[in-house]
């Protein structure tokens, strides 16, 4: 009987430490409510202000010239001489390559003989018959069908000779060298790559669920990995009219303003858009909203103490805030924490 009174007081004992050790341990932020025995739950507020959304949307792109164009020769013909190497930059219509037209040359002269002597023979022949000799029309038009002739292989022979001399169409940065000197090239044959770096485009896609926020002149930021810490604006020059079957993006260019950095083709950058501004917006943060099966709702804090379950309509989030449509107004009072353990009617302690 007496170690069975014994036992009884240590479970009676550890039955009290158990009591005393779950008084003290915390409680999920509640605590009993003095008035009508519930629960009141500890949360912390917001008061909800009008606030300006911007949602921004960042690209993979890259850098590439506005304009580049392989260099290659009309003619045929050995190459005598070369006026430029890999990465010079050179100016429109600059010689590039110089072909041996020596034989072109002697067949000048002797075009150029022809034609004096057919020139000559017309004047003559022209001056006579102006004069009222017997001239006759036939040998007058002859002579002038024949300086006619001469002039056109005089006119063609010039055209080859230019052709003997290969130029830069644009000014611009000489990206490869694809001849040698003594070499012999056929029409046609590349010689040389030339591009302009200055302005630079940013080639992008943008994704078929974002092309409505797109024209022709946005502006944007761009990054690029050569240039830690640095942005560059740029603007949206022309997007592709149709998607891309199998990326479902539109090919979309920029170009660069202007920079004092030497921007080269085939960089790696990014691209930053703002998809869209609204002033005077509803922002709560993301984590304030409670999804329900139809839709979302928020808490609010009615009469200093009342939790209230409110549902609202999200229109689209960013940046971690969500912007509300309607359902909340500017100046209430929104629960940021805490709402887990709220139901609609809850007495709260606000702690802020």
């Amino acid at each position: 009987m007496r170690s069975r009174d014994q036992n009884l007081k240590a479970v009676l004992a550890i039955l009290m430490i158990l009591v005393v050790a779950c008084s003290k341990s915390p409680e999920n932020n509640l605590k009993p409510s003095s008035d009508s025995g519930k629960a009141t739950v500890k949360v912390a507020t917001m008061i909800v202000t009008a606030e300006t959304f911007e949602q921004k949307l960042t690209l993979t792109a890259s850098t590439m010239a506005s304009k580049s164009v392989i260099i290659a020769s009309a003619a045929a013909g050995r190459v005598k001489n070369l006026g430029f190497d890999r990465s010079d930059k050179v100016h429109a219509s600059q010689p590039l390559v110089w072909l041996d037209d020596s034989v072109l040359a002697s067949e000048l002269e002797r075009i150029v003989a022809d034609h004096e002597m057919a020139s000559l023979h017309h004047e003559k022949l022209k001056a006579l018959s102006d004069k009222g000799a017997n001239v006759s029309e036939l040998k007058l038009e002859e002579a002038r069908l024949k300086l006619k002739a001469e002039g056109a292989k005089l006119s063609a022979l010039n055209a080859k000779l230019d052709m003997m001399t290969v130029r830069a169409p644009f000014a611009g940065v000489v990206v490869t060298r694809d001849v040698e000197v003594g070499a012999y090239i056929n029409p046609g044959q590349r010689l040389a790559k030339l591009v302009t770096i200055t302005p630079m485009k940013i080639i992008t896609g943008v994704p078929e669920t974002a092309i409505a926020d797109f024209k022709v002149g946005k502006s944007a930021l761009v990054t690029l990995d050569a240039y830690p810490g640095k942005t560059f604006t740029a603007e949206v020059t022309s997007i592709s009219p149709e998607v891309n079957p199998k990326t479902r993006v539109f090919d979309c260019e920029l170009v660069i303003q202007s920079s004092s950095e030497n921007i080269l083709s085939e960089m790696s950058a990014k691209v930053l858009f703002t998809k869209k501004v609204l002033a005077n917006s509803v922002l709560i943060p993301q984590t304030s909203v409670v999804e329900l099966i139809d839709g979302h709702a928020v808490y609010v804090v009615e009469n200093g103490s009342v939790a209230r379950l409110k549902k609202v309509v999200i229109a689209d989030v960013a940046e971690e805030k969500a912007l509300v449509e309607s359902g909340l107004s500017v100046g209430e009072h929104l629960v940021i924490s805490g709402h887990r353990s709220l139901i609609d009617g809850d007495t709260v302690e606000v702690s802020n």
